[in-house]
C-alpha cells in the first residue's frame, strides 16, 4: 500500500487527530497536514518553513527570538521556569492562579514557591488581575532570593494585568519577569511590548495554529 502513495500522503494519514478521515477544509487536506520528514523540517534544529516562522514571530511579537513550542503553553513554562534556575536563587514568585505547569517546574527544579494572590472578583468568584502594590510587596520581602516572577494575563477568565507596570517593578528588583499569555496572543497590546523576559503564546487557543502549537517570545535587551 505504501507503494501506492507518496511520504506525503502516508504521513497525512498517519497523523494522530485523523484518524483515517478527510477535512472539509480549503487548506487542511491530508497531502497538506504533515508532520516532520525529509525535506520539510525539523522543529529541534529549524532550517527551513520552521526556521521562517520563528522569524516571524519575532517580527510580529518585536521580540529578541521566538521559539516554536509544542504542548499549548505547558511546555514554554516550564522551559522558561527551568531556566530561571541558573540565577543561583532559590525561590519563585509564583500567582495562585498560575497554570499547573508552573508547579511541574517547581518539581523539576527544586525551586522553592512564594506564592502571590491576584485580586479576588467576590461578584464572579474568581482570580482577577494582579495588584501592583501587592506584587512588589512580595518582591521585597523575598527580593534577594528570587530566581524568578510569574504573572498570568490574561486569565483564563480574561482578566488582563498592567504588565508593563509589573515589568518594571520585576526589573528594578532585577528579577526576570516570566508571562503566561496563553490566552492572549491576538492582543494588540501584548507582554512582549510591555517588557516581559519570558512570554509564552498558545496559537492553537485564540489564532490559527493547529495541534497546540505554542511561541516561546525571549525579549531582547531591556
Amino acid at each position: 500500500a505504501v507503494s501506492d502513495h507518496s511520504a506525503r500522503e502516508v504521513a497525512s494519514f498517519h497523523m494522530p487527530g485523523h484518524k483515517g478521515r478527510t477535512t472539509q477544509s480549503l487548506f487542511l487536506t491530508l497531502p497538506n497536514d504533515v508532520t516532520e520528514l525529509p525535506g520539510l523540517d525539523d522543529l529541534t534544529y529549524p532550517a527551513g518553513v520552521l526556521a521562517d516562522l520563528e522569524e516571524r514571530g519575532a517580527r510580529i511579537w518585536q521580540a529578541g527570538q521566538s521559539i516554536i513550542s509544542i504542548n499549548g503553553a505547558s511546555a514554554g513554562i516550564l522551559a522558561a521556569l527551568l531556566a530561571c534556575v541558573r540565577s543561583g536563587k532559590p525561590k519563585l514568585l509564583l500567582p495562585r492562579n498560575a497554570h499547573r505547569s508552573a508547579v511541574h517546574a517547581l518539581v523539576l527544579s527544586g525551586l522553592q514557591p512564594v506564592w502571590y494572590e491576584p485580586t479576588w472578583d467576590e461578584t464572579f468568584g474568581l482570580w482577577s488581575t494582579v495588584d501592583a502594590r501587592g506584587f512588589a510587596g512580595a518582591i521585597a520581602e523575598h527580593k534577594n532570593e528570587l530566581a524568578g516572577a510569574l504573572v498570568v494575563s490574561p486569565t483564563y477568565t480574561g482578566a488582563l494585568s498592567d504588565i508593563c507596570e509589573l515589568s518594571a517593578l520585576a526589573h528594578d528588583a532585577g528579577i526576570p519577569l516570566v508571562v503566561d499569555q496563553a490566552q492572549g496572543a491576538h492582543l494588540p497590546l501584548h507582554a512582549v511590548a510591555c517588557g516581559a523576559d519570558v512570554t509564552i503564546h498558545s496559537l492553537h487557543k485564540t489564532l490559527s495554529g493547529l495541534t497546540q502549537t505554542a511561541l516561546i517570545h525571549v525579549a531582547g535587551a531591556h
